[in-house]
């Protein structure tokens, strides 16, 4: 028997119950022969097979035949092929298809499509961002997509999302606010911190980082211990204060971080105790480290 007669045979095997997990199994080994021939059959007449769009899906995915994908593309007239496209092409990682992408954009069913081009950082256009905003299950990739817009706008979109009901949206949004963020951003985490977030936690550090100029982690660290320890003022000189009530090893942080990164840094670390311990600690660091350098 010809190989061509055994795929038809197996790909007919696919409908009977008993026969169906042997003929994929055999459908799979024949790899490329049967990519061609259940391309050729789903372009031309069986449009809508479930069976053999999952088989295909399969065999590309072990095969990674770039080129059936890009044929089988080109007749995927319906929109239900579009998302199995888009996945296929994301989860073979094959970025020759960036094409085919941005074009399953303009249609209805875009979620992998957009998936895989943020995956690989490869912008997409602004309209189509905020059009995916608009629904719940593309709001989370397009969200992060926002983070290669670097724009007032972006950060707006983005702001707005952090306190969404859904955890999943809300990490989105920082996601994006730590790659386009600015130092206005971390201003606005004072009041709407979630310290018990990764994605946030992760995205303070981020803009911490850009906007001291350099990694002052250890020195905040230090600070946040101190802070929700003894307290960075006293109401009266003695022990860790010193003779104008401030805390002697805060005030030593604050002279090191002013050689190392100067009054941008002392701001910086004094937002990030803002944002950890609340507004009334940020305050008192900022009384604390009076007459440090250019501080006022």
């Amino acid at each position: 028997m010809s190989d061509l007669k055994i795929i038809r045979k197996n790909i007919k095997n696919l409908e009977k119950d008993n026969r169906k997990e042997e003929a994929e199994k055999d459908l799979l080994k024949t790899g490329k022969p049967a990519i061609t021939y259940l391309i050729e059959s789903l372009i031309t007449k069986d449009r809508g097979n479930e069976a053999k769009l999952n088989l295909l899906e399969k065999l590309i995915l072990n095969h990674g035949d770039e080129t059936a994908l890009l044929k089988f593309s080109e007749h995927a007239e319906k929109k239900k092929f579009h998302s199995r496209i888009a996945w296929v092409i994301w989860r073979i990682r094959m970025k020759s298809g960036k094409n085919i992408l941005i074009n399953i954009l303009k249609g209805k069913d875009k979620h992998f499509a957009l998936t895989a081009l943020t995956d690989w950082q490869i912008p997409v256009d602004f309209s189509i961002i905020t059009d995916l905003l608009n629904s719940p299950s593309t709001r989370n990739t397009a969200l992060k997509a926002l983070s290669y817009h670097d724009t007032e706008e972006s950060r707006n979109i983005a702001m707005n999302f952090i306190t969404d009901e859904y955890e999943s949206t809300r990490e989105a949004a920082y996601y994006a606010l730590g790659k386009i963020g600015t130092k206005e951003t971390l201003y606005k985490f004072i009041s709407h911190r979630e310290p018990d977030n990764s994605y946030f936690k992760n995205a303070v550090k981020s803009l911490t980082d850009r906007y001291a100029g350099k990694n002052i982690e250890k020195e905040i660290r230090q600070l946040e211990k101190i802070g929700s320890s003894e307290g960075f003022l006293s109401l009266q000189p003695g022990g860790s204060f010193n003779e104008n009530s401030r805390n002697i090893e805060a005030v030593k942080i604050g002279q090191s971080l002013n050689n190392q990164a100067g009054k941008e840094g002392m701001e910086i670390a004094a937002l990030r105790i803002s944002i950890s311990l609340g507004t009334t600690a940020g305050r008192e660091l900022e009384a604390a480290w009076k007459g440090i350098g250019s501080w006022l």
